[in-house]
This record gives C-alpha cells, structure tokens and sequence, in this order.
C-alpha cells in the first residue's frame, strides 16, 4: 500500500515550472509461504513381493514447475517427477519425497514429504486336501460326502469338484454323490482368495472310489455222514461265507422252520428221508441278495431192529444177549460214548462212535477260569506268620489244570511285610480248590493297611481273566479296630459268619448302606438292628455309610471301610 513518487526541480533557465512531480507507484508485498508435500502409495497397504508400486506426490505452495526428489531409505531415487514406480521394494523400505518450490516467496524453499514404510507379505503356497464320509469301501447307492480342506487359502477360496477329470458339484466345500461306481476318482481344484500365493490354484489329493458288492452263502454238514440209526442225535452245522459279524440263521426241516438262531441245529428225532437246509441272513451291508439258501441234507435213517447187551445203561448196547434196541456202542463200559453222543473237543475219544476222533463238528466246551478276588491276610505283632491262600476255579475239570503263580508288591513290600514266592499250583480232575502258601511278616508298628498283589501266568487248560492277579490285603493287629464316633462304636474288621455290630445306635433314628469296591449295594436299611451278615460276600474291602440323628437332634453321616474275612 506504499505510495512512492519524485519531484525533480530542472537546471535549465527557461524552464517553467521548474519543478515536476512523478507518477506514483503503489507497493504490494506478497507474504512469505510455506510449502508442503504429501505422498501416497498405489496399491497402498501390504503389497506382495515384486509388486509395481506407484508412489504421486501432492505439492502445496509449490508453483508452477515445483522440482522432485525421492528418496528410498534415505538414497536419491527417481526423477524430477511427481511420481515414483518400484516393482523390488522389500519389506521395511522407506519411501519420502523432497519437493523443492518455484514460488519465489517460499520460506523454506524445499519441503520433505510424509514417510511410506512397505510392509511385503511373504509368498505362500495355497493346498487342499480332500476326504470322504464313509471313508473305505462303500456299497452300491451309498451317498458319499467328500468335503475340502483349505490351506492359504483366504477369506473366500473358489472350489471345482472334478469326477474322472469332468467338472462336477458347486463351488462349496463339499460335494456329494450316490451314485459313485468302482473305480471313479474324485479331485478337487482350489482357487486361492489370497493376493500372495506362488499359484493362485492348488489340486487336491485323489480319492479312488472303492464299490463292494458281495455275494453270501452258507453250507451245512452233519456230524455223521451216511445211514444213521433212529434216536441218533445229529449235529448240523453252518458255515457262511460273507455272513458278516452277526448272521442269523433259520433251520428247516423238510421246509418247516426248526432250531433257533444258531450255527448249530441238533435232533435226535430224524426219520428216513428228512431233508435239512438253512437259509442265512447277512449281516453285511453290501450283499446281494441279502439271504442265501445252503445245501441240502437228505438223511438216511435205519430202523431199530436188533437187541443189544447193554452194559453201561445209555441205552447203546453191544453185541449179546440183551433187552436194549439201539444201534452198536463202541464203548460200553462208559456211559458218556454212545452212538447218541457229541463229540467233546480235546479229549482224544471218539464220543460218538462215528469212528473218528475229535472231528470237526465236536462240541466246544470252555474252559474254567482262575477266580480273581481280594484276600485278607493278619500280619501279627512279630515273626512269621504262615497263610494259606485258597485258590478257586470256576468250575471243576475232567483234565489235571496248572497255572503258575508268583507275587507282585504293592505298598506292601517283599523282604518288610512278606517273602517273595513264586510257583505251580494243580487242580486235578473234579477238583476245584488249591492251595498257596506264602509267608507274611510282623511287626509292631502302627501303619496303614497294606497290599500285595498274587500273579497268575501260563495256564493249563484253564483261562487268567481280566488283570491276571488277585489282591492280598495286610490287616495291621496294631491298628484300634473300632472306630468310636459320638458314642456310636462301628467295627473295621468282621468275619463273614458274624453279624456287624453298631453299638450306640439304639432309639436312634438311622439308615446305613454298604457297597462293595465297584460302587454296587451290598446291604442296606433303616432303624438298623446288627442283624446283617456278609453270608456269601467275597471277602475283602467295603464301604458303609452311617446317617443318623445325635442327641440333639442334629443329622450326623459317617462313612468308613469295614474289612470282610473268612
């Protein structure tokens, strides 16, 4: 807003006026700017490797023909533009620009950007894997569901099911199909949704469709072949083929159902000319047909007509004078061989006179089995105490049975609280009960009750079931066996012949129960009056519950063990 003239006075003589003024100029002051750049990256964000970034520099305050200068972590790149490409940045680069400005009232006259880090996302490799629902073998129509799993494979992978190569089902994760034949290949392409993948596709792993389909049968053959004599007990037996787990079995008896649902059918009723089958129901789920027909048995059946001498009273007799009407004994000294008989497996006899021993179609009879339980055992106060173990099998034997024995610590220790033994115990036929010594130490420390544990091993026509050992508990003599709450005495320690005795329940309202190791009740009852006896309880260890009312009338519940003995 400045006005600025002159006023010049001339040298001359004949000048008139000898003065004049100027023309007036007005000042004008642009004030001082500041400049500034801004830049921007295109694709912004996280690139991945060897992408083409473009970086375009926004100038403020910078005239008409500003000048540029990059710079990538902190060097010289670039040109004299207002922009900037780079297709091998790498993770962590920095990228600023320094804008110099063409106005002339500039202050300063360059400016430095804002700062673009680079955040490079690693290449990764996209997969999917496939499997189907049945897996394995399926039948015929079964639908089978295939369902895909994806690796980097982003938000919203694309999926295409291929059947033999062909493009089948949607774009889903799973695909499914009942009509699948033996030997169709099932694949699945996966298209990554992910931008840094080495390939944008991934193909899965085959699947070979497996298609049973089976064809059952049964066949039967009797337990003698040929003419049988009338009142014979025969033995049919079915052997199926793909039966599955659980066949079932309908006998027939010239075309009348007979039997039960068994692999075994027996009569000994026949008569000449009786035909027997057996019709088998799979129980596999991909035959066909489902049921199947055996052969057929015709049978040979010859009349009772001659008198036999019959020694050992089970109605076969042998050649002689006699008044029984059978068909020969081959043995008539023993009255479990006969004509009439089953052949019992293992036994070296033939049992039913066919001629044959131990045939095939003998019966099966199992074995008996150790008896595993828990045994108490005193310990004493010092010395040796010797005790005998009862052993038991669950049935007696027409065969000598072994097994050998030998004992196992616990927290009772050998050598503290019993001596090592080891050795072979026998049952001899029809005998069912032996004998195992072992020694067990004392002392007269108070300590809790012990245990050890008897192992059997290397049976002999006898069967170790479950653990294989039976537990040995040490009762501690040293130990208070009453235990004494508010007045009410309960016993830790009873035979199985004597009744449990709970002194100071009497005109008290109470309800016990007992249980044994497994939880399951034993005894139970209300207003108890010591009238229980353990009886026929194994012995060993239980629990009792106790509830009753105190004195004052308040519920009271108490719980302990109490130790059965023989």
């Amino acid at each position: 807003g400045d006005k600025i003239t002159c006023v010049m006075t001339s040298a001359l003589a004949c000048s008139n006026p000898t003065t004049a003024t100027s023309n007036q100029i007005t000042v004008s002051i642009t004030a001082a700017v500041a400049p500034s750049v801004t830049i921007a990256a295109n694709p912004a964000g996280a690139i991945c490797a060897a992408t083409n970034v473009t970086f375009t520099a926004t100038p403020t305050n910078g005239g008409t023909t500003p000048a540029y200068q990059w710079k990538l972590n902190g060097n010289n790149v670039g040109s004299n533009s207002n922009t900037y490409q780079n297709a091998a940045l790498v993770n962590g680069d920095k990228i600023t620009c320094v804008m110099t400005s063409a106005l002339a009232c500039v202050n300063p006259t360059t400016a430095t950007s804002n700062q673009i880090t680079i955040s490079v996302t690693a290449t990764v490799v996209p997969s999917v894997t496939i499997a189907a629902n049945p897996a394995g073998a399926i039948c015929t129509g079964t639908n089978v569901t295939f369902t895909a799993t994806p690796t980097n494979g982003g938000a919203t992978p694309a999926y295409q099911w291929k059947l033999n190569g062909n493009n089948v089902g949607s774009n889903s994760t799973t695909y499914q199909n009942a009509a699948l034949v033996n030997g169709d290949k099932i694949t699945c392409v996966m298209t990554s949704a992910l931008a840094c993948t080495n390939s944008t596709t991934a193909t899965s792993n085959q699947i070979t469709i497996s298609v049973t389909a089976v064809a059952p049968s049964v066949s039967i053959a009797a337990s003698r072949a040929g003419a049988i004599c009338a009142g014979t007990n025969i033995i049919f037996i079915a052997t199926p083929t793909n039966g599955g787990t659980t066949p079932t079995y309908q006998w027939k008896l010239n075309g009348n159902n007979a039997g039960t649902n068994s692999a075994i059918y027996q009569n000994a009723a026949l008569v000449n000319g009786d035909k027997i089958t057996c019709v088998m129901t799979s129980a596999l789920a991909c035959v066909n047909p489902a049921i199947s027909t055996s052969n057929q048995i015709t049978m040979t059946v010859t009349a009772l007509s001659k008198f036999f001498l019959d020694r050992d009273g089970d109605g076969y007799g042998r050649a002689g004078l006699g008044n029984s009407q059978a068909c020969r004994d081959c043995d008539d000294n023993n009255g479990a061989i006969n004509p009439g008989a089953s052949e019992i497996c293992n036994n070296g006899k033939d049992d039913n006179c066919d001629g044959r021993i131990d045939e095939g179609t003998c019966t099966i009879t199992e074995p008996p089995r150790i008896v595993i339980r828990t045994y108490l055992a005193r310990e004493g106060d010092n010395g040796e105490q010797k005790v005998d173990l009862k052993i038991r099998i669950t049935k007696p034997s027409a065969q000598t049975i072994s097994v050998r024995y030998s004992t196992e610590s616990g927290t009772a220790l050998p050598g503290n609280d019993y001596k090592s033994a080891q050795g072979v115990i026998q049952f001899p036929p029809g005998i069912e009960e032996a004998i195992v010594p072992l020694t067990i130490m004392g002392d007269v420390i108070n300590e809790r009750m012990e245990a050890f544990y008897l192992r059997f091993s290397d049976g002999v026509n006898v069967t170790i079931p479950g653990t294989r050992r039976s537990r040995v508990f040490l009762l501690d003599d040293d130990r208070q066996t009453i235990f004494q709450i508010h007045g009410i005495n309960i016993p830790s320690l009873i035979r199985r012949d004597q009744p449990l005795v709970i002194k100071g329940l009497q005109d008290t309202q109470n309800s016990f129960c007992i249980t044994n190791m497994r939880g399951v009740v034993v005894a139970q009852g209300r207003q108890y009056a010591n009238t229980w006896v353990p009886g026929n309880l194994a012995a060993g260890m239980y629990f009792y519950q106790l509830v009753y009312r105190d004195q004052k009338g308040g519920l009271q519940k108490k719980t302990g063990k109490i130790f059965v003995t023989d």
